[in-house]
This record gives C-alpha cells, structure tokens and sequence, in this order.
C-alpha cells in the first residue's frame, strides 16, 4: 500500500511541478538528509546500506556560507546526519563562483546544497542559476532547500536545479511531511534510502 500511495505521489507531485518524479518524506529536513544520501548511493543498494559509513563514495557536500541556517537545527547537521561532510564556502556574506569552483576542483563532490529562504544572506551570493550551471560543469547535482518556495517550485525545477524540497505542510496544510521533486533517478535513488537511513 505504501509504495502504492507513494507512486500516486510521484505522479502528481512531477505533474504540479514539471519535474520528472517525485516522492513524499517525513518533513524537508529529512528530505535534505536523504537527498544527500541519494547523490551518494545512487540506486546501489549496498551503499545504501553502508552508509553513514561513505567510504569509497564522493561525500563532500558544498553550501554557501551565508546559506547555513538554522531552522530548529543547523542544515550542516541535516547533511552530516547523511555521512556527508559539510563544506561552508566563502564567507557569511560573500561567496564566489571562483571560490565554488576551486572547491568542485578538489573533487569527491556529492552534491551542493542551495537554500531558498528569506533566512539566508543574499548580499554577496551565488543565485541558483549560476551555482547550476557551474556544479553541472563538473556533473555535481544541485539540491534546492525550498521549504518555504511553494510557490516557485516550479520555477526551481525550471532554473535546472536536480532535487526541490518543499514542505507538505507549509505548502498543503498537511501533517508534517517533505515534498521531493526533480530528476526521476535521484528521486528513485532518495526513495530508497527507505531500506537504509530513512527507515528510523
């Protein structure tokens, strides 16, 4: 039944969205968590169950610096809960594509994080555009923290971003849960982790 009503989701999320799939999770903290965990994995179940062990598995994850918030907890922790390591680029109100570039250089990439929220520091960012198309430049997907973007979903799964989390609740006034939308084979990859990390 649950992967049933999962599939449902998936539909209906990927056709209000315009992305190719999509997935429900407990809230979009656990959605980062996850997300992560899929750039990582993939589908290889093995790896799935290894982690938060990511030996042998590309696990530094980039935020800007002035993107590291707290939202009852810090988003380094909801990347660190993956296994992954947190890397802050830049500075809290100034980060360069030069010095997001030198750091996707050094490989072992999993992902970069972007929030989308009046809580972050705009004065000096890299906008999602430009962070997309460089992170694409070195195949890196990029997930988009957009738990308060309900709105503009569509228009983060248009600026080419690979994973968009929103939250059920904020966006349907649902029980508490995570919308997942955006490339159909890392939404298959963060639906499985449900056999590993995402169980408990």
């Amino acid at each position: 039944i649950l992967d049933e009503l999962q599939a449902s989701a998936s539909r209906i999320i990927a056709e209000t969205t315009g992305a190719e799939s999509g997935c429900v999770t407990a809230c979009t903290s656990a959605g980062i968590t996850l997300s992560i965990a899929a750039c990582m994995t993939g589908d290889n179940i093995a790896k799935i169950w290894q982690l938060p062990d990511t030996s042998g598995m590309p696990n530094r994850v980039l935020i800007q610096k002035g993107h590291c918030i707290n939202y009852g907890h810090p988003i380094t922790q909801s990347i660190r809960l993956s296994g992954a390591e947190a890397v802050e680029v830049g500075v809290i109100n100034r980060t360069t594509k030069e010095e997001l570039r030198h750091e996707l250089a050094k490989g072992q990439v999993a992902a970069i994080v972007h929030v989308e929220s009046h809580h972050t520091v705009r004065y000096g960012w890299v906008a999602l555009p430009e962070v997309v198309e460089l992170a694409h430049e070195f195949d890196v997907p990029v997930i988009v923290d957009g738990a308060a973007q309900d709105q503009r979903l569509r228009e983060l799964i248009g600026a080419g971003a690979d994973i968009v989390l929103t939250s059920a609740h904020k966006y349907l006034s649902s029980t508490t849960g995570g919308i997942v939308a955006g490339r159909k084979e890392l939404v298959d990859a963060v639906n499985l982790q449900n056999k590993g990390i995402g169980r408990p």
